[in-house]
């Protein structure tokens, strides 16, 4: 795994015409960024015993805030450190490729649809040790998507390979997915 996540680090397909910006990232001193870094022990405490290395950011309704928090989490996480994959998870209105500046197209919906391969929807950000991992082209039923093999198996790979993987999903009461 440490060979393929060196080849990750090399491909920067980071958008120039996308201006990154997250507050982890551009304001590092902010207030708020420390209670993200206290996230992050807590959570790194809470995950000890856990069966896995997935993260789930959701929310009852759209416009909350997960997809902020799902990026200030990664960074910090990936500073201090850790290999860390953020998953756009929200294939029907996902937003969180713009914090990274890296194009929507080409992700998860692929990658379970066997259209592409992992390695090939992974990019990089401008935070070093932070990978994500787009919800690319929104599919007719992404929760048909989210119920076969494809995603056992994508769990799978990406645990192998990151420390953490933070997938940033859809509200939870707005959609079956």
């Amino acid at each position: 795994s440490d060979k393929l996540y060196g080849n990750l680090r090399s491909k920067t397909k980071i958008n120039e015409k996308l201006r990154p910006t997250v507050l982890a990232y551009d304001h590092p001193d902010d207030d708020s960024v420390e209670a993200f870094k206290n996230f992050r022990i807590c959570l790194r405490f809470l995950m000890m015993n856990a069966k896995n290395n997935l993260v789930m950011i959701s929310s009852g309704s759209p416009g909350v805030g997960k997809s902020f928090v799902c990026a200030n989490l990664a960074t910090v996480t990936a500073k201090s450190g850790q290999r860390v994959l953020v998953v756009g998870g929200d294939m029907r209105r996902g937003q969180l490729h713009g914090s990274f500046g890296v194009n929507p197209r080409n992700g998860l919906a692929e990658v379970l649809t066997g259209t592409i391969g992992i390695s090939d929807a992974i990019s990089t950000t401008m935070v070093e040790n932070l990978h994500y991992m787009p919800p690319g082209e929104m599919p007719l039923s992404p929760s048909e998507l989210l119920t076969g093999p494809a995603l056992s198996k994508l769990t799978k790979w990406l645990s192998a390979v990151y420390d953490i993987v933070i997938f940033d999903t859809p509200p939870i009461l707005a959609v079956t997915d």
